[in-house]
């Protein structure tokens, strides 16, 4: 099947979306390309790095929209709800708001969305997928999902408490110079998670920086499952003859998103390419760029997702011979 890319290349800002365009147009021929990809109400914030003890969280209210404008006014500060009583907030996004809470001497993360315009069935649906794969799969990488339920309209999902920042937050603080050294162990537990996901017909569809969190100690977790979907025969997706390819294709989608969140991390732009074929990532933005490094990005960037690399393939990649459990 010829797939055609009706996106500029030579943009940034289409080239970032090209990989989703192009499995998106594999699978859905002739179909409304709305169809695929229906608005979450789960995007999740980040955890900011200074956040790393109970004592210290006295973050104001980082609100979008005006969906909350002042940390007084917030509804679940001091309630206690289904013995979790919400003691502050820890971050906000456009469709949700984290807060920490506490139940039974210990201490959780508690996701709840903002109050939308959309359908309660289709909002709920969303969360109550996310909650189910978070049930399911077991990885030290995935952060655990404990609890969901709704009060006063409003999903609430109870999640292990990660201290620490996510990549972008992470990589800021670092010098230019140690951006890259930095990075590996990073790289190789999110591949390894992609890889453990993809053996058991999951695709996370939402890796960015944002959404991987790292604590203190170097240790990743992979966050945000909302957009997170089953593959083979418990698929959202038409199935047909072609069916492991079209599931391929969604897993490689997941790649993609990892190349491009190191690619931004190192680089600080989305994906640009450059060459005779614009099939070259321009990385003249990275100190000293280490070529391993380069070359597996790169193979994380192609833009067929028919020959991009695999998880799996990525953490055989040369780049992770001599791998060094140090952490910088």
């Amino acid at each position: 099947m010829t797939i055609f890319l009706s996106l500029d290349p030579r943009r940034a800002d289409d080239v970032h979306n090209a990989a989703a365009e192009l499995w998106r147009q594999y699978l859905f021929m002739g179909r409304h390309l709305e169809s695929v990809s229906s608005p979450s109400p789960v995007d999740v914030p980040s955890i900011p790095c200074h956040q790393s003890h109970l004592e210290d969280w006295r973050l104001e209210l980082q609100s979008r929209n005006g969906v909350l404008r002042s940390l007084p006014h917030d509804p679940f500060i001091g309630l206690t709800i289904r013995g979790y009583f919400f003691r502050g907030v820890m971050s906000s996004g456009g469709s949700a708001t984290v807060y920490s809470v506490f139940k039974d001497g210990k201490v959780f993360a508690a996701k709840v969305s903002h109050p939308r315009n959309t359908e309660p069935g289709e909002a709920s649906k969303v969360w109550t997928n996310e909650y189910s794969i978070l049930s399911q799969v077991q990885h030290k990488n995935i952060i655990k999902a404990y609890d969901l339920f709704e009060h006063n309209g409003r999903q609430v999902l109870i999640l292990e408490y990660v201290g620490g920042c996510n990549l972008a937050e992470f990589m800021d603080r670092r010098c230019v110079a140690r951006r890259q050294s930095s990075i590996k162990k990073i790289m190789k537990q999110v591949l390894d998670v992609l890889q453990y996901l993809h053996q058991n017909n999951v695709a996370h569809q939402d890796i960015t920086p944002s959404h991987i969190l790292i604590e203190q100690s170097g240790k990743v977790k992979i966050i945000n499952f909302g957009d997170a979907t089953r593959l083979g025969k418990n698929s959202m997706y038409p199935q047909n003859e072609a069916g492991d390819v079209q599931d391929d294709i969604i897993k490689s989608f997941d790649v993609w998103r990892f190349g491009a969140s190191v690619y931004e991390t190192l680089t600080g732009k989305t994906p640009h390419f450059i060459g005779p074929d614009r099939s070259e990532p321009d990385v003249s933005g990275v100190h000293s760029p280490d070529r391993k490094l380069m070359l597996l990005i790169k193979k994380c960037l192609d833009l067929n997702p028919l020959t991009r690399i695999t998880a799996k393939v990525a953490l055989k990649h040369v780049y992770f011979k001599r791998f060094s459990t140090t952490f910088h």
